[in-house]
């Protein structure tokens, strides 16, 4: 048997919504407000520290997106260029530009044949060999190749050696923020629950609907809630149909939410009935559709974002 009863945050984002909307709710009461002066000073002082701190772990995240995107990108454009150089330099001791035994200077084999580049350790070994191997044929007389040159091999794997760097860096300033945002944790959810109870006895008198519906001007969430269910689905651009990686996909009235990746969002959840699910992402229009719920089902559903031009 389903019952609306109170959503306590399990999330930064949830936790750092209920901050924010009770500092308002008080905020807004000014002189007028009954919340006691402990609990006041106490949100007082972790609101804003809180919503500082996953502001920074949002432009973490943004940077780090970027970063394994340009680190992705150089990974192509070195396993391009390498299996260029290969291919190019076999065709040409066909037509006898260069000699057949010149591929051992790459350790090619007499076919040809282009190495695996799957990962990219792999295709640094195969960029080192080339290069290395350039300077030791033309060291010994051969002519340099030159479409592509050398120069571009060697161009490629800086780029990917810099890339991985800026990557590492990246990732270990997002590790930092997260860790330092979480340290907060303990205290903003203190904090929410000591206003929320105090927000619930002040409008004990009133009937269940009613306490409710003036709670939730405080930020507290109340739902449905019924037998556990999943709900997951790809997030993905409203006109090239691709992954978008990051955005913040939540239900309006749970306590939890999940960062898309390329295969989509996972929610856990025990609401059920018709709930609004959300969806928000830099550089996206703010996505929301009313989805269904049923006991004992889990639900799968595609979120299709438009990109802000």
């Amino acid at each position: 048997m389903a019952s609306e009863t109170r959503q306590f945050p399990r999330s930064n984002v949830k936790i750092e919504e209920a901050l924010v909307a009770g500092k308002e709710k008080n905020d807004l009461e000014g002189a007028g407000s009954w919340i006691t002066v402990g609990t006041k000073t106490r949100i007082d002082i972790i609101e804003p520290k809180y919503v500082l701190d996953s502001k920074n772990v949002v432009k973490a995240q943004q940077i780090s997106t970027e970063k394994t995107a340009a680190n992705l990108s150089d990974e192509e454009t070195g396993r391009r260029v390498c299996s260029d150089f290969i291919q190019v330099f076999y065709l040409a001791t066909g037509r006898g530009t260069f000699k057949k035994t010149d591929l051992g200077y790459y350790d090619i084999n007499s076919n040809g044949n282009v190495p695996e580049m799957n990962t990219v350790a792999q295709i640094k070994a195969v960029a080192k060999r080339l290069i290395k191997g350039e300077a030791d044929r033309v060291a010994d007389g051969g002519a340099p190749m030159s479409m592509p040159p050398i120069s571009e091999v060697a161009s490629a794997l800086s780029d990917i050696n810099t890339a991985a760097a800026e990557l590492n860096v990246a990732t270990e300033d997002l590790k930092t923020k997260k860790h330092t945002l979480n340290d907060n944790n303990l205290e903003a959810m203190s904090v929410i629950k000591l206003l929320w109870a105090e927000v619930e006895a002040h409008y004990v008198t009133l009937t269940a609907s009613e306490m409710r519906a003036m709670c939730r001007l405080w930020g507290i969430k109340y739902a449905k809630v019924g037998s556990d269910k999943n709900a997951s689905g790809k997030v993905l651009e409203s006109i090239s149909m691709l992954p978008i990686i990051g955005a913040d996909v939540s239900f309006l009235n749970g306590n939890n939410d999940d960062v898309s990746t390329d295969t989509g969002y996972s929610l856990d959840t025990t609401l059920m009935d018709v709930q609004p699910l959300t969806a928000t992402c830099a550089g996206y229009m703010r996505f929301s559709a009313d989805v269904t719920l049923i006991e004992n089902e889990n639900l799968v559903y595609d979120i299709i974002m438009v990109k802000i031009i």
